[in-house]
């Protein structure tokens, strides 16, 4: 049988890849650059075509080249690739003849965008590891400085005296990481009931030539000579003075500050608890009260107030703890700042609740507290050496305060 058409048939100008083209045209001059959906002659998608040469190529790539294509993948222009046939990036098949817009010329124009881009970027990563370096090499300068006046016992601030080989003691200190506890341990030690830290407290006094006791993370301590230095050795760990337990009185002493950066000083009652999982330490809990002279803030129940000037290698803070008239004040150099809390302040005391677990304990009180970030250095002069500036009128040397254990220590 022999068919003859006669006439044409009826339809439109052109194909489907026409109309695809002419949409693409007419949507505000966006360029279609997935044809994922398009078949081949075998029947198959496009994009299980491209996936499957993808996979060759990643394959292919070392694990550098895999990084590098990661960090590019937000460049400018890096939707298009000049090395594959299409100037799409990630599209390894030639793109339909409808599409517009696609050529080699474009795709290096776009690749020359992200190429500048990128560049741009690594000499903005250059600056800041500059800058990483130069105060690394700034803190080594300043760390050596403040081990070198250690040679002279009165006046020097060094953790360690110059028989114990200073800088490499402290340059240990530094890079001292302590191994992670495990979780359950840490929980154990956060529930520790008050009488359970109180004959903690109680019980540090007996340890020889220790007066100063680390109440959370890793502080290296001096010992003989230098037992009133700390030295933080992980972060934002807390010590405080054993022995004492002050409920009333006027009380004084003094902290020598060993390195520039964050610390939190000052005192904390028998509720206090230090995490420096959390980077918890004194002032960050309503059961202590501090100063910070690196950002010039004084601390209480986690609260900041802008108080007191900054402070500096070498300087001297002096701290006065009135707990009769319930006020805490510091003072720089020998400057007074004025109260940081109070007057009024209780300091957490008070009759003890019938049922609190600290009844009958008797050692509720208040005591000196020391928070250190990693790599700070502070010396504390409980009055066993004369103060570097006069205590306040009728204030009196904290040594005066601690039992007998605990200041024969200080004093041996």
């Amino acid at each position: 049988v022999r068919v003859a058409l006669r006439g044409g048939l009826l339809g439109g100008k052109g194909g489907f890849g026409a109309l695809l083209k002419s949409q693409g045209k007419g949507a505000a001059g966006k360029t279609t650059t997935d044809f994922g959906a398009c078949r081949d002659l075998n029947g198959r998608r496009l994009r299980q075509v491209n996936d499957e040469i993808a996979l060759k190529k990643w394959s292919a790539m070392s694990d550098e080249q895999k990084e590098e294509a990661k960090r590019n993948a937000d460049l400018p222009g890096s939707q298009y690739d000049s090395s594959t046939p299409s100037g799409i990036a990630g599209w390894h098949l030639p793109v339909p003849k409808w599409a517009d817009g696609f050529s080699a010329k474009t795709a290096k124009n776009s690749r020359r965008k992200a190429d500048i881009e990128r560049k741009r970027r690594d000499e903005e990563q250059k600056q800041k590891e500059a800058e990483r370096q130069r105060k690394r090499d700034e803190n080594r300068r300043r760390q050596e400085a403040y081990v070198n006046s250690s040679t002279n016992t009165d006046s020097g601030l060094g953790l360690f005296g110059a028989d114990d080989s200073a800088l490499d003691a402290v340059t240990m200190g530094l890079k001292k990481r302590s191994k992670k506890r495990k979780l359950s341990e840490r929980a154990e030690a956060a529930l520790r009931s008050s009488v359970e830290l109180d004959q903690q407290l109680a019980s540090a006094a007996a340890a020889p030539a220790r007066w100063l006791m680390v109440l959370a993370g890793d502080m290296d301590q001096g010992s003989g000579a230098n037992a009133h230095r700390l030295h933080g050795a992980s972060e934002f760990a807390t010590a405080c003075v054993s022995g004492c337990h002050l409920t009333s009185g006027n009380w004084y002493f003094e902290v020598t500050v060993g390195s520039g950066g964050l610390m939190q000083l000052g005192v904390a009652n028998h509720l206090f608890r230090g995490d420096d999982t959390n980077g918890d330490g004194v002032g960050d809990c309503e059961n202590s009260w501090a100063f910070d002279g690196y950002r010039g803030k004084a601390w209480h129940g986690g609260s900041e107030l802008d108080y007191g000037s900054t402070w500096k290698l070498g300087d001297v803070v002096g701290v006065q703890l009135n707990v009769d008239e319930g006020f805490l004040a510091f003072s720089l150099n020998g400057e007074a700042m004025g109260n940081a809390y109070g007057p009024g302040e209780g300091f957490g005391l008070g009759p003890t609740k019938s049922g609190d677990a600290t009844a009958g304990a008797g050692i509720e009180g208040v005591f000196p507290a020391f928070s250190l970030n990693e790599g700070q250095e502070v010396a504390v002069n409980a009055g066993q050496q004369p103060f570097k500036h006069a205590a306040p009128e009728g204030a009196q040397a904290l040594k005066e305060g601690l039992d007998d254990t605990t200041k024969a220590i200080l004093e041996a």
